[in-house]
């Protein structure tokens, strides 16, 4: 039987972790140019970095919904619930999963 460490995990996990933010990294450059171009290479990291962490405070954990929060932000320039209540109640719902809220934070960001 094959065992794995907590070390070893973690590693993976960190790994893991790094190429999505380089990943986010070279989309958010791809498809964002705009958004960022006042922003250093340190600030477009810790962007993906902080609002990583934010899209998972509010249960937000498959990549491609962490890459449809971050990209919220940058396109609005604010944290998605500094601005609109009705965002702020749909990341504050305990009964619906990260893609649903995701999902409805786009449909009002359409009627908006």
């Amino acid at each position: 039987m094959l065992a794995i460490s907590e070390t070893q995990l973690k590693k993976l996990s960190d790994h893991m972790r790094h190429q999505f933010e380089q990943r986010m990294i070279s989309y958010l450059k791809n498809r964002h140019p705009d958004n960022i171009q006042n922003l250093s290479e340190e600030d477009i990291t810790n962007v993906v970095k902080n609002r990583t962490k934010s899209a998972e405070s509010y249960g937000i954990v498959y990549e491609n919904d962490i890459r449809r929060f971050i990209e919220y932000f940058v396109i609005n320039g604010t944290h998605p619930d500094d601005e609109n209540e009705n965002i702020e109640s749909v990341l504050q719902c305990n009964n619906i999963d990260g893609t649903t809220k995701m999902d409805r934070i786009d449909d009002l960001e359409l009627h908006m």
